[in-house]
């Protein structure tokens, strides 16, 4: 009797155990982005385009930003998010095609916008700021900014950006 009541207490434990993992998904590995296609961070401009983005909110991925990346569909962009609004600078180092960069507010409000900076073609390279402090900056295919005529003073929708 009393290893059957070990067994059938061995059992339960089992089950019991099982029933705690439950069905997990695999942890997010190098190869395997963090963030569900669905979860992807997308910025809406005024007339609905819209733009699937990159985060870029450390120090190394702001510095590589879009470096050696020689084409960017129209649909795709990166959004770098501060904690802070600041008269930050940017420069186009290794950088292989023109791009707009379009800097916002902290209510995402474009506080100017740098149409077709072009890629850096010797040192020192030229920086690139905004008129006026912003807090973060969306740099998207060179023209696709006046394309969609965007404007100073125009709201970006930014969804999924956790920033």
């Amino acid at each position: 009797m009393r290893i059957r009541t070990q067994a059938i207490l061995a059992v339960m434990i089992i089950v019991m155990l099982s029933a705690c993992g439950g069905s997990t998904a695999p942890a997010a590995s190098a190869e395997s982005p963090a963030r569900t296609p669905a979860q992807a961070p997308i910025v809406i401009f005024p007339d609905g385009h819209r733009v699937n983005v990159t985060l870029a909110t450390d120090p190394e991925s702001q510095a590589r930003g879009l470096m050696f990346v020689d084409h960017l569909p129209d649909d795709q962009g990166m959004l770098f998010l501060f904690n802070e609004d600041s008269a930050r600078s940017f420069w186009m180092k290794n950088c292989e095609m023109a791009i707009d960069m379009i800097w916002l507010d902290a209510s995402n409000k474009i506080v100017d916008i740098t149409n077709s900076a072009p890629p850096c073609q010797s040192d020192p390279c030229p920086e690139y700021k905004p008129k006026a402090p912003c807090r973060n900056v969306l740099e998207v295919r060179g023209g696709l900014a006046k394309e969609h005529s965007l404007h100073p003073g125009d709201t970006l929708v930014v969804i999924n950006s956790n920033g």
